[in-house]
């Protein structure tokens, strides 16, 4: 693996930069989360994206219960349940930073508010016990997903699923995809489009 360190719009394509050696493509998806603003900053393209320590939970199995997404419009939580019976617990709750080439730590507060909402809001999950809990890093840019063609290098597409990374990541990197491969964003997607960030 290498990391990408900048790219550069070249005559019928784009060229990367990586620690190790350069790369060619008549095409690339910026899929780089928290860095992915430093990446398009020299094709005049300023995402203001940020990394956010966050945590996520996961309890043991029961019986289906949760058919869809839950996310509570004023606090910060979200469930969703697996095929396999395991609630996933998230929403935001804050992990502690500890630098860019370490996983953030859990932070014990933050995992037990989060557990005991979520009990709150779903009563029939009160009693089952968390199996794992991980912090990981977020993108935080302007409360909304990037996707799609940068403005005037239509051969780099964006693909940052905003401020519900794991929740959204699936559907952006399918859209990102398509986009990729000569689709246009749908009308309802447009807005997600990176121009408005351009200059």
């Amino acid at each position: 693996t290498d990391l990408i360190v900048d790219l550069e719009s070249r005559p019928g394509g784009i060229e990367a930069t990586g620690k190790r050696k350069r790369y060619s493509a008549d095409r690339v998806v910026v899929a780089a989360a928290w860095g992915a603003g430093a990446l398009t900053r020299g094709l005049g393209v300023d995402i203001p994206s940020r990394a956010e320590p966050l945590h996520m939970n996961i309890t043991e199995a029961c019986e289906t219960q949760i058919g869809h997404l839950v996310q509570h419009a004023e606090r910060s939580i979200t469930l969703k349940q697996f095929a396999t019976g395991q609630v996933v617990i998230g929403g935001g709750w804050a992990a502690r930073d500890r630098g860019r080439d370490t996983v953030p730590a859990v932070v014990p507060a933050s995992m037990l508010g989060n557990v005991a909402l979520a009990a709150r809001l779903v009563p029939s999950i009160g009693g089952l016990r968390v199996i794992r809990t991980w912090a990981g890093m977020n993108t935080t840019i302007d409360g909304a997903s990037v996707i799609g063609p940068l403005p005037s290098h239509d051969r780099v597409i964006m693909a940052i699923p905003g401020d519900a990374g794991y929740t959204l990541g699936p559907l952006v990197a399918r859209m990102a995809a398509a986009c990729a491969q000569g689709s246009d964003l749908t009308e309802e997607a447009r807005r997600f489009s990176p121009s408005r960030f351009a200059a």
